[in-house]
């Protein structure tokens, strides 16, 4: 037979009596007003539905969570705060891979950077500093004909004018070769 709501529910009065047990909706959707209650506070007084016990254990957790929320929160921005401090001050740089205990002035086939200018009219660049101050190992060529100071335009400027450039006109190249076997640290400086 086909199903139809008057054949499982008919139709008939329902009748209360005072002694009759009275059952009320009670509605635990905390969320309803748009608010989470952290609280037993959130029950209408005329509907509560926690026990003293579970109304005291929900207050606990309720100020439990915002004390541990802050905190996170806090201990996040603390830490955002320290690593923005350190990346200012400290710089972020780590270092890779192990020292190899191989001196700068030791490794043959490494050049320094020697400020120059390449020109069309040369086969080699010219120089645009002082060698003064630096091997010359390190410059990174080497002209069989004629030495680097042909290509130091420090000496052309002194021609020119006559007297030795102004420090700010060229740039300052230097290198300090380790000493063998420093005995203290005066000797490391």
């Amino acid at each position: 037979e086909p199903f139809s709501s008057t054949s499982v529910f008919p139709p008939s009065n329902v009748t209360v009596t005072a002694s009759d047990t009275v059952f009320k909706f009670c509605s635990q959707n905390l969320l309803a007003g748009g608010i989470f209650s952290l609280s037993s506070s959130s029950q209408s007084p005329d509907s509560k539905w926690m026990t003293v016990a579970q109304a005291w254990l929900s207050d606990i957790y309720g100020i439990t969570s915002i004390v541990f929320l802050f905190v996170v929160v806090f201990y996040l921005f603390l830490r955002v705060l320290y690593n923005f401090i350190v990346m200012i001050f400290y710089g972020t740089y780590k270092h890779t891979g192990e020292d190899q205990k191989e001196k700068y002035s030791e490794v043959p086939s490494i050049n320094a950077y020697v400020p120059r200018i390449v020109s069309e009219e040369y086969n080699y660049p010219l120089i645009a500093c002082k060698l003064d101050r630096i091997d010359n190992e390190f410059i990174g060529w080497e002209d069989p004909d004629r030495g680097f100071e042909f290509y130091n335009l420090t000496h052309d400027v002194e021609k020119i004018l006559g007297a030795p450039p102004s420090t700010h006109v060229f740039s300052e190249i230097q290198h300090w070769p380790p000493e063998e076997n420093p005995t203290s640290l005066s000797q490391l400086e």
